[in-house]
């Protein structure tokens, strides 16, 4: 997701290292999406900056 997200020209984002899960067991907070938001990787399609 990060490769993604920096290719698609947002600045400052790193890979998470062990994912979602490795944040999940270290107890860190997690927010679920809203029932009617899409998935990220279709949210980051939307808004993404397209290369000019």
């Amino acid at each position: 997701m990060a490769k993604q997200m920096n290719e698609a020209g947002f600045a400052d984002v790193l890979p998470l290292r062990g994912g979602m899960e490795a944040w999940r067991d270290a107890g860190k907070p997690v927010v679920d999406a809203l029932p009617d938001m899409p998935p990220p990787e279709v949210a980051v399609d939307d808004i993404a900056p397209k290369a000019v």
